[in-house]
Formats: C-alpha cells, sequence, structure tokens
C-alpha cells in the first residue's frame, strides 16, 4: 500500500552535508538514501517548501545574515547505487529567489505556491517521446539529493527541504 509523506532533510534518511562552493558544478547540500525495503516515487511541478542557510554567516547578500546570494541555484538529483564514478544527474534546477522571499511559515500555508513549483527538466529525464514525466521513481539503495552551485557554502545542517513523495514497499 502507497503512502504519501514528504520527503523531509528531518528524516531519518537524511544526512547534512555542505556544499563545496569552489566547485564550478553543483554539489550536495542534503543527501536521502532510498532504505533497503522502499521505493521512492517524486511528482514532477510540485511545490517545494526550503530555508537555506549559509555555512558562513559573512557570505549572504547582506554581508551579515545566513541567507544565501540571490544568484545562488540549487536542484534536484538522483544517484543509482551503482552509479559510474558515483556521479550525480541534476534532473531540475531552481533559483533561491522564491524561497529567500517568503518564511517557513509562508511557504508551508502554499504562500508563493507557483514561484516554488519544481519542474523536471526533459533534457535528463522524459517519456520515449521527450516529453515531461509526471514522476521519477527511485530504487533501493539510490540517493536523492538537494544540490546546490553558487558562491556560498549551504550548511546542509541549518537547511531545511521539504518535497511530496510516495512510498512503496519493496
Amino acid at each position: 500500500m502507497p503512502n504519501q509523506s514528504a520527503l523531509s532533510s528531518s528524516s531519518q534518511y537524511a544526512t547534512d552535508k555542505s556544499n563545496d562552493p569552489d566547485k564550478d558544478i553543483p554539489t550536495a547540500s542534503i543527501v536521502w538514501e532510498v532504505p533497503d525495503d522502499e521505493y521512492w516515487e517524486l511528482p514532477n511541478r510540485e511545490s517545494a517548501v526550503m530555508t537555506a542557510k549559509t555555512a558562513d554567516d559573512n557570505t549572504g547578500p547582506a554581508g551579515a545574515n545566513a541567507d544565501p546570494s540571490p544568484g545562488t541555484n540549487f536542484g534536484l538529483a538522483y544517484r543509482e547505487s551503482d552509479a559510474v564514478m558515483n556521479q550525480w544527474t541534476v534532473f531540475a534546477v531552481f533559483g533561491v529567489d522564491a524561497f529567500n522571499a517568503l518564511s517557513q511559515v509562508e511557504q508551508l500555508d502554499d504562500k508563493g505556491e507557483s514561484e516554488r513549483t519544481v519542474e523536471f527538466d526533459t533534457r535528463v529525464i522524459a517519456d520515449e517521446n521527450g516529453n515531461p514525466v509526471e514522476s521519477i521513481t527511485l530504487s533501493p539503495g539510490d540517493q536523492f539529493a538537494l544540490v546546490t552551485n553558487g558562491d556560498d557554502g549551504i550548511d546542509g545542517k541549518e537547511t531545511y527541504f521539504r518535497y511530496a513523495r510516495t512510498v512503496y514497499s519493496a
């Protein structure tokens, strides 16, 4: 029986990371690993909730707080358990602006929902005709990550991220 629940950075399957802003590629801020007895289905075009914090209070846009700079990009990525060279596949990219403008409470109350909608990149995930898919399914042992690319080091421990998912038993 499927179970619909939010995938949250506070879940037992999440591992806090700090991205590497010195690399010019997206690196993980938070990683979730699908347990051996589950499959996770993540829907396309779903509104996310995020409160991101930088690792250093002096790196924010005002230089005195922990909000990521407006140019910081976030994304969703997956890595299969047998991925060649342990590489992440980024399948959605979004900016921080829509999240920075609202508190976590406002986001949970669906304020600015359309601006916080995450859409899968059809160049990465599409059906056989190149059309958008409704969801992606992750298998046991696969990993899912909130990745970051920008000048700020993002503190995975202080960052909150939530996205819809359906859990199936393996």
